[in-house]
Formats: structure tokens, C-alpha cells, sequence
């Protein structure tokens, strides 16, 4: 390949680059024990028992360009850390025992972060019983995030208020209970989205048959 070549393949890269559009990824994780989860039915290995002081770990995957279903009913960007926009889809796992329970939050979800974090993730219509909600308050919490982060939560200068509700409509038993997190950690991706990837591709494509006529 000449220079001009390699000059001309550098700079279409470098502009291919310099256009390529990235939804944020967004990761909460918390950690800690469970406080007190009534597992009527047994997502978490435990049917029609009770779980206290068992470790989980929870995880809120936030994508900011993914938007969800009710986009009336979300409140999303009210001051928002994560940037102005919304709604957000916010997925949402819960691990205790060895179980998950998931949500995807493509129907009702939000993210607000007016001062304390507020993050709900509901795959069901408002108001239904099937959801994670988490209430962070106090000093630390990233006015803006750009970055990764990582949080005691003490009580004192950083408190939790963490729940969720599992129900099943088949047989109408549920899982609910609430949580007490000791840690948060806040990761922040850029991950490209589809269209630009396809269109990088068909940019490379045409870089190559050009250096190919041209040779």
C-alpha cells in the first residue's frame, strides 16, 4: 500500500471514529446482606420460607439511549447525574443463594438523581407489584457521572432504603423483602450502538475498494 493509501485508510478511519455515535452504560452494583425476604415462591431457593442475613449482590444496568415503554410515566432526567434525556431502560438483577431475579425495566423504569439516587426498574405497567426500587441519600453520591465510583454505605454519611417485589400472576405468590447494602460501585461504558457499527463496516468496505482500484 502506498502512502497515499495508507494516509487516505487513516483518515477514513479517524473520521469513521470521530462519528460514531455510543449509548452510556451506566452499572450500579450494591452489595450486602438481605434484611428480611419473604420468599413465598422460591425464586431464591427457599419456598414459603423466610431469608434474613444472607449475602446478595444486586446489579442496575442503566442504558441512557435504551428507552422504554412508558416513557409517560417515568420521570427521568429531573437534575439528573446521568445527563439530560431519558427514559432510560433500567435492568435490574438481584443474586441471593445462588437465584436471580431480573427485570429488564423496558416498561416502567426511571432514574432520578436530584440531590439522593432514586432508581426504579418495573417490567409491568405503573403501579403493578413486580419491580426493584432503591433510595440513596447522603454525602459522596456523584453529582455527575462520568466516571467509576465506589461508596460505603454507613448509615451515617450514605444510607440505603432497598426493596423488591417478585409476583406471580399465574399462581399469585410472591417474593418480596428488603435489602441493607454496605457497598455501592458505579461504572460508567460507552458501548456503540448498532447503526454505527453496520455503518463502519460499510465505511471500511468502501476504503478498501478504493484502495484496490487505485492500485
Amino acid at each position: 500500500m502506498s502512502k497515499t493509501h495508507t494516509k487516505f485508510a487513516a483518515l477514513a478511519l479517524a473520521t469513521l471514529a470521530a462519528s460514531a455515535a455510543s449509548a452510556t452504560i451506566v452499572t450500579v452494583t450494591l452489595t450486602g446482606n438481605s434484611e428480611n425476604i419473604n420468599d413465598t415462591s422460591g425464586v431464591f431457593g427457599a419456598p414459603g420460607g423466610r431469608i434474613t442475613d444472607q449475602a446478595f449482590t444486586q446489579v442496575f444496568t442503566i442504558d441512557t439511549k435504551g428507552g422504554n415503554a412508558r416513557g409517560d410515566s417515568t420521570a427521568v432526567s429531573f437534575n439528573s447525574a446521568l445527563g439530560a434525556g431519558g427514559p432510560y431502560a433500567v435492568g435490574g438483577k438481584l443474586t441471593v443463594n445462588g437465584h436471580s431475579f431480573t427485570t429488564l425495566g423496558n416498561n416502567y423504569s426511571f432514574v432520578f438523581t436530584g440531590g439522593d439516587y432514586q432508581i426504579t426498574s418495573d417490567d409491568l405497567p405503573q403501579n403493578a407489584n413486580s419491580m426493584f426500587s432503591l433510595d440513596l441519600h447522603g454525602a459522596g453520591l456523584p453529582t455527575t457521572v462520568t466516571a467509576a465510583a465506589a461508596l460505603t454505605i454507613d448509615g451515617t454519611n450514605l444510607s440505603a432504603f432497598d426493596s423488591f417485589i417478585d409476583y406471580t400472576p399465574a399462581t399469585g405468590a410472591d417474593s418480596q423483602g428488603t435489602l441493607t447494602p454496605t457497598s455501592v460501585t458505579i461504572a460508567v461504558s460507552n458501548v456503540p450502538e448498532p447503526a454505527t457499527l453496520g455503518l463502519a463496516a460499510l465505511g471500511l468496505g468502501a476504503v478498501a475498494l478504493r484502495i484496490r482500484k487505485a492500485r
